[in-house]
């Protein structure tokens, strides 16, 4: 197996970016629209040296790279600009693409948080799962606008919904939803009577209601007055989808929401 074609496995050999959150320094963007190179394939933009080669690094290297996080030797691993102005000796590196899921659940997170925490994201992300929904936004703002609902019942039961148009705006807007274009088998489009509304949670009141819908039911979302559709509730076997083919909230024991261009 040949260097590359191993690391082909790993990575994908051209490095497309976009920046969807911020760090200490940008120091990925100097990588954008670099191909991929190993001490074997020199796809780099120097013009002395193989940099994979020289340095040990392979990479999206330019010329040649302000991230060591393939190096030979652990204690060089690095991020320029990391908070010292330097590549400062980094113990321990995580790189993953956060999930485009907005909530996934079988019942084992609570779900009633405040605002900060519907914001910012919470849960596992091996698990159950909330984005953020200020995440949420960047991915809406980046394109992702094909959303779709899977569902399980507790006989066993499966039904989904598609939506064509989907968009949660920015803070300023109350993090607010735009839904239309259903197509499915949940038996009801239940997510449209939360068009256009704002996001709201026990300690930030958002809703059309007389009453705080989330606080008095646990159940923070994109409420009207309330809603039909209980994703976020404290109680599990509360979960459902309104006119779920049997025309009741009948419990609902998995649920996935995801979003994709």
């Amino acid at each position: 197996m040949g260097i590359l074609t191993h690391y082909g496995r790993a990575f994908i050999a051209k490095s497309w970016i976009t920046s969807l959150y911020s760090t200490m320094d940008d120091a990925f963007i100097y990588h954008n629209n670099m191909k991929f190179s190993t001490k074997d394939r020199d796809n780099d933009l120097s013009s002395s040296i193989n940099c994979a080669s020289y340095y040990g690094e392979p990479w999206w290297n330019n010329d040649c790279s302000r991230m060591m996080f393939t190096r030979n030797n652990f204690n060089d691993l690095g991020w320029y600009n990391w908070y010292t102005g330097s590549y400062k000796q980094l113990s321990k590196i995580r790189m993953m693409i956060r999930k485009p899921l907005i909530v996934e659940t079988s019942g084992d997170v609570l779900f009633n948080n405040v605002w900060t925490s519907y914001e910012n994201g919470f849960g596992n992300l091996d698990g159950d799962f909330w984005q953020g929904l200020k995440h949420i936004n960047k991915f809406s703002a980046a394109g992702w606008s094909v959303m779709r609902v899977e569902m399980e019942d507790i006989v066993g039961y499966y039904g989904y919904a598609q939506y064509s148009t989907f968009h949660v705006g920015d803070a300023s807007s109350g993090y607010r939803l735009t839904v239309s274009g259903y197509s499915g088998t949940a038996g009801y489009d239940a997510l449209s009577i939360h068009n256009g509304r704002k996001f709201s949670t026990k300690d930030v009141d958002n809703d059309l209601s007389a009453i705080n819908c989330a606080l008095k039911y646990g159940s923070p979302w994109w409420n009207n007055d309330c809603g039909l559709v209980k994703f976020t509730l404290n109680d599990f076997n509360g979960l459902g989808w309104y006119n779920w083919h049997t025309g009741s909230y009948r419990p609902l024991v998995r649920v996935k929401m995801a979003i994709r261009k």
